[in-house]
């Protein structure tokens, strides 16, 4: 059964309004017809049984047949990344997306890559992550934040450390000592888990020194230098393997 996203907003008295682009999606490209059933969720929480019952040139209507609430991970992933570029953002935002991570934060570090953080920009990559959350059937949608500099973010981790039961933690090339296992077995299962991974070239040791003085533990991953990308996915595996029987 095709599972589709729903903005809240479209939802009135049990039935359900697709917009222009989602009734070409459904009626021309996947070819659904009038009584085909169909899953939605709002990116709330909630998931939807619905069947259509009307296709016009420019909407689709569907009528809500149940409604569920289901609850999601008590574990939240917060990724704060200096981002690539290009194709390999898309694919970060999508695999992150698919993995479960709750937000993604950009950070400016001295070493960040320039990017225009557009409302263009932001709306490609929250579409990107709408899309990937659909496809993996997750029931709420990965947020895209608005860029934060090093110190704000490290600042964000530290102060929500207070209200909430959190870990944070940054992965580092020049760890010695501490790999993320050692961190994660010392810790109950926490409500939020804070991942930082740098730009291309790491952190700066001032950088390091400052993360270190909001208590994020740094950590090592691999015995290779991974990329961007590919470190963050790694973290946010093994965070999420580590917690998963909790």
């Amino acid at each position: 059964m095709r599972y589709f996203y729903i903005n809240p907003k479209n939802i009135k008295e049990k039935k359900v309004f697709f917009d222009c682009e989602k009734t070409h999606h459904i009626r021309n490209v996947l070819r659904l017809k009038i009584n085909d059933s169909i899953l939605l969720f709002d990116g709330i929480g909630n998931y939807y049984e619905a069947k259509i019952s009307c296709i016009n040139k420019k909407s689709i209507i569907g009528i809500i047949i149940a409604i569920r609430r289901l609850q999601s991970s008590k574990l939240k992933i917060k990724l704060f990344i200096a981002l690539p570029k290009g194709n390999r953002l898309k694919w970060l935002v999508e695999k992150c997306a698919e993995l479960g991570v709750s937000k993604i934060i950009p950070i400016k570090t001295n070493r960040s890559t320039k990017i225009n953080f557009s409302e263009n920009f932001f709306k490609k990559y929250m579409n990107i992550s709408i899309a990937a959350s659909a496809q993996c059937r997750r029931l709420d949608i990965m947020e895209l934040e608005k860029p934060m500099d090093f110190i704000s973010a490290c600042q964000n981790a530290y102060y929500k450390s207070f209200k909430k039961k959190s870990i944070s933690i940054l992965s580092w090339e020049c760890e010695k000592k501490l790999n993320i296992n050692n961190i994660l077995s010392n810790c109950i299962l926490p409500m939020e888990a804070n991942v930082f991974i740098g730009p291309e070239g790491g952190f700066s040791s001032k950088e390091i020194d400052i993360a270190k003085s909001f208590n994020i533990y740094t950590v090592t991953i691999s015995n290779n230098i991974l990329r961007v990308e590919t470190a963050a996915i790694v973290s946010v595996a093994l965070v999420i393997n580590h917690f998963k029987g909790l």
